[in-house]
């Protein structure tokens, strides 16, 4: 929910994780156009979405900057 904002764990809550991935399966559907129905599903949690991936970005960021090593990825200044 919006009090997930405020969590110290927001960028690795696997529920977070969970709730915003639910958006994925659209990427299997058929046909290959949305229909106004699944659009009007997706379009109350995308900024949900946008936030959590944002989340995710920077803690990854932060942990890059502190040693941690993300395979496939390097810091670039």
């Amino acid at each position: 929910g919006e009090h997930c904002t405020f969590c110290k764990i927001k960028a690795t809550c696997r529920k977070r994780c969970e709730y915003n991935l639910e958006l994925a399966k659209y990427d299997f559907e058929m046909p290959t156009t949305l229909d106004p129905l699944e659009i009007a599903t997706i379009l109350p949690r995308i900024d949900s979405l946008i936030s959590w991936g944002n989340d995710v970005k920077e803690y990854a960021l932060q942990q890059a900057l502190s040693g941690v090593e993300f395979q496939g990825f390097k810091l670039v200044e």
